[in-house]
Parts: structure tokens; C-alpha cells; sequence
């Protein structure tokens, strides 16, 4: 079955909606994301999409294989900092880099 889809959320919408539309039946079908930010990534999954990222590959979110966006932010220190964010289930967190723990 081919199906296109097209997007009717803005770039600013907090939950983004699809319409999906059949090219062979012409059934049309609405895509919608969910906003249950719970349970939130944890720190393995965390360090599984950074490690993705820094091998130039997209991560994608644990919870619905969708793809993450790492956005620098500025730090005053000069080390890296990131906020992942997954733009249909909404889950975001900050993160430093290198992480804390692998600083020893």
C-alpha cells in the first residue's frame, strides 16, 4: 500500500500531526504524537543517542524509534552542552558532554 504523508503541524507546535492519505483507496488517516514525557530516557539511553550522534548517525528515541534532535546550547565554560529533544512522544532533557562520569 503506498501512502504519502502530509504534514499539517507547524515547526512550533509542541505535538506534531500528519495526514496520511491512501494513493491507492484514498482513505485518509490522522497521525498524531502523544505528549507522555514519563517515563523519561534514562541515563543508558541517554548515552546510547550521544554516542549515535557523535558517530554521525541519527539517534532516535527509545520509546518510539523517531528521530532526536541535539541542539547545542551555550555554555560559558566552554565544554558542550546539548538539549536532546524528540519532537513526537516531546521528551527533552540537558545534557553536558563529556558526561561527569567519564571525567575520571
Amino acid at each position: 500500500m503506498n501512502q504519502s504523508s502530509v504534514g499539517r503541524a507547524q515547526h512550533t507546535d509542541k505535538i506534531k500531526i500528519y495526514e496520511a492519505e491512501c494513493e491507492r483507496c484514498g482513505l485518509k488517516e490522522r497521525i498524531a504524537g502523544n505528549e507522555q514525557a514519563t517515563p523519561p530516557w534514562d541515563n543508558a539511553s541517554l548515552e546510547l543517542m550521544a554516542d549515535e550522534h557523535l558517530m554521525h548517525q541519527q539517534p532516535v528515541c527509545p520509546f518510539d524509534d523517531t528521530p532526536v534532535v541535539f541542539v547545542s546550547l551555550p555554555n560559558p565554560r566552554r565544554r558542550a552542552r546539548y538539549r536532546l529533544c524528540c519532537f513526537y512522544c516531546v521528551r527533552q532533557t540537558e545534557m553536558d558532554w563529556p558526561p561527569a562520569e567519564s571525567k575520571r
